[in-house]
């Protein structure tokens, strides 16, 4: 399990939808229950987080991710990885791509490579929401989702890796994120030099 410190939150915005009952149910009455089953989703999400396939630390499954990347131009060798794993139904996931762009842009290509991994069963839904928002980094479909869910253990997206050019995984972030910041271009920088330590934290967007 990961240290308090080097753990990411993740704000999520997420739209409430209220239905009118005939039985006129009072807010007041609806809160205590509200607070149990909010309570049993955090401890939830606290067990799944414990568990991880793999971590920080850990050789991130790269053979994996080549055979997946094995009819794009793509060179992974000696770079700094930064694997976004979305879809085109999460909202988080459609709002970062477009700083995931800007971030791919400013880095360095000889030293890092961005990568989506979209767990869509549709190509052609994944492909046209990419060309509406001139997303060019590399991006990949995960169909069957063998890499995201059943080897990584993915259940949340986004959900992104930071990956050291030795391979070793140095960040498993959850949640969207501002990519294009200064914290960032940072981070990546000290990791692809391999300076890392605690105190490189990434926030929550």
């Amino acid at each position: 399990m990961l240290a308090p410190e080097l753990q990411s939150f993740t704000i999520m915005r997420m739209k409430t939808h209220h239905v009118i009952s005939p039985h006129k149910i009072t807010l007041s009455a609806l809160i205590p229950f509200v607070v149990v089953l909010l309570g049993l989703f955090l401890l939830s999400a606290c067990e799944k987080n414990s568990n991880l396939a793999f971590k920080q630390g850990d050789t991130f499954p790269l053979s994996a991710l080549l055979k997946l990347t094995a009819n794009t131009p793509v060179n992974l060798s000696g770079k700094t990885l930064l694997i976004n794993f979305w879809a085109t139904w999460c909202s988080p996931c459609r709002r970062e791509m477009p700083e995931l762009q800007q971030l791919s842009n400013h880095l360095d290509k000889d030293r890092f490579v961005v990568i989506g991994v979209s767990v869509d069963e549709d190509k052609n839904l994944m492909g046209e929401f990419l060309l509406q928002q001139k997303i060019k980094f590399t991006n990949v479909q995960d169909i069957d989702q063998q890499l995201s869910q059943k080897l990584l253990g993915i259940n949340t997206y986004p959900e992104t890796f930071i990956v050291s050019p030795q391979g070793i995984i140095e960040r498993r972030i959850t949640g969207e994120q501002s990519w294009n910041s200064e914290t960032i271009h940072l981070l990546l920088e000290s990791i692809h030099h391999g300076e890392t330590s605690p105190e490189n934290n990434v926030t929550s967007g």
